[in-house]
């Protein structure tokens, strides 16, 4: 009897090629850095997705398949399915006539491989309370993880996930996001190495002009000071803005893969920005990073792996870049973090998810 594997499904395989500057990226045909990321849907480029998705297809021993085309790989080889579209569900409370996001419309894809009795794996379970009307899931979705949970176990990415569940009545463990353990690094902690700043990485959600403003206003008036802008949405792209676009051609770039990435900015001395995974990668290339908090999925997450964080609304535009620095304070995550790694781990055994190496 052959034993069976487990899958992985995936979003399409990304263009490996080399980081792009902001000027680059506009003065270069689409075709050349990716046009896909512009015109494909299921190929958008979301950060955090591809930080998370290469965790996968580097520390997972399974087979990379499309999820609309499981049926057609024999299915019967499979006994378990690793997945993170269920990482950000988001409701339809708010939104008017907006339809819940895919984690909630795929419930008729995970209902035919659970019939088959194939163990789904969600990893890193994210569900907003701001997106929900009282915390509670439309009937089938709700069905449909319940049936999850009598073959395997799901992994929330913190406490508020967990408790949206608990209170649907369905039973789940937190594990926080898988792409903190890109490196399968146990030992992983952070320290900072300098008094004096003279560089740092920036990652924000260009939509927000406050966070964004300041950021400028150090680009201007800190020379001493270099700045990388890691570029992680577009929405800028076509603006108009003369300083927004001073600032990007000067500092942003644009990656299109993790080691790319976790390379381009190891040489900062901090990071900060309300991205969550922007500052993910910084911590991965051993570099402090201050989370700047807007939302719950921030919030639990910085709260389960004791990340220092400050929240939105109480960022001082006025305060020094280096009044944040010294609120990157790592003592408790590098007291913890080992601990959230070792029950990464098990929650992956126990769902019989095996890893290439550890």
């Amino acid at each position: 009897m052959c034993t069976k594997k487990t899958a992985l499904f995936h979003n399409g395989d990304y263009k490996k090629q080399k980081p792009l500057t902001f000027n680059e990226l506009y003065n270069s045909p689409l075709y050349e850095c990716g046009d896909y990321i512009f015109n494909y849907p299921n190929f958008y480029r979301n950060f955090g997705e591809f930080l998370m998705t290469d965790t996968y297809y580097k520390i997972f021993d399974a087979d990379h398949i499309r999820g609309n085309h499981f049926d057609s790989n024999n299915p019967t080889l499979y006994k378990s399915v690793i997945t993170n579209n269920l990482h950000y569900v988001v409701g339809n409370k708010g939104y008017g006539n907006v339809q819940p996001n895919f984690g909630v419309r795929a419930t008729p894809s995970f209902n035919r491989i659970l019939d088959l009795g194939i163990r789904i794996v969600p990893i890193s379970f994210g569900a907003r309370h701001e997106d929900w009307e009282n915390d509670f899931f439309p009937d089938d979705f709700h069905k449909m993880l319940k049936r999850m949970t009598e073959l395997g176990e799901i992994g929330t990415r913190g406490e508020l996930s967990t408790e949206i569940l608990k209170k649907n009545g369905i039973k789940s463990r937190v594990i926080g996001c898988p792409s903190l353990y890109y490196n399968l690094d146990r030992e992983l902690k952070i320290f900072k190495t300098t008094d004096r700043l003279t560089s740092i990485n920036i990652n924000l959600n260009t939509k927000q002009d406050r966070l964004f403003g300041y950021a400028i206003n150090i680009w201007q008036k800190r020379k001493e000071i270099n700045i990388n802008f890691t570029i992680q949405d577009f929405s800028r792209f076509l603006i108009t803005n003369k300083p927004y676009s001073n600032f990007l051609c000067d500092t942003g770039r644009l990656f299109f893969n993790v080691d790319d990435w976790i390379n381009g900015i190891e040489y900062c001395d901090f990071s900060i920005g309300n991205k969550f995974h922007g500052n993910v990668a910084a911590i991965l290339a051993g570099v402090p990073a201050l989370f700047i908090v807007h939302d719950t999925r921030m919030l639990e997450l910085c709260n389960y792996y004791k990340f220092p964080y400050i929240h939105e609304k109480d960022f001082d535009t006025s305060k020094p870049i280096e009044y944040y620095y010294e609120l990157a304070d790592y003592t408790e995550f590098n007291e913890y973090f080992a601990e959230t790694y070792d029950n990464f781990i098990d929650y992956c055994k126990k769902n019989e998810v095996e890893f290439k190496s550890l």
